[in-house]
């Protein structure tokens, strides 16, 4: 549907186009204004959309990304606002697995490092039993020094 202010723009840039000026041309001028006149009325009285196939296709034809996105505004900025919470939610549902890993690892490298340090206790009091049977006793003693063993 055309409205007058575009009917009259276009008319106007038609005229323009093939050189008539209104100034000049009182005649034309008043045919003009006549035409104008005829063509907003008709267009103002007729309240119901006509039913063309120009109508059909435009009102089928999609919007770009932009202006959908400025039409729905709003939907857009809530849409945007729960997509950043979702991420948020699932990063921190990231975090919260990660730390309970840590925790996990961190059980476990005590457990290891209880059983290592077992594990050389065992080998001093070995070594120190089997030096104690030598008659000397150098070997002993040079075991305590390098074990920082004071007994």
């Amino acid at each position: 549907m055309v409205s007058g202010p575009k009917l009259i723009g276009r008319t106007y840039i038609a005229y323009m186009a093939i050189g008539i000026r209104c100034s000049s041309a009182t005649f034309l001028c008043r045919d003009l204004d006549r035409f104008i006149a005829s063509a907003s009325a008709t267009a103002m009285a007729s309240s119901a959309p006509p039913e063309s196939s120009s109508t059909v296709q435009n009102a089928r034809k999609p919007l770009g990304f932009m202006k959908n996105a400025v039409k729905y505004k709003h939907n857009f900025i809530q849409f945007f606002a729960m997509t950043g919470i979702l991420l948020l939610s699932v990063r921190s549902l990231g975090q919260k697995y990660r730390i309970h890993d840590l925790q996990e690892d961190t059980a476990a490298l005590k457990q290891e490092q209880q059983s290592l340090k077992d594990r050389m206790s065992n080998i001093k009091r070995g070594l120190l039993h089997e030096a104690s049977l030598e008659p000397s006793g150098r070997f002993a003693s040079r075991l305590r020094l390098l074990f920082g063993d004071d007994n």
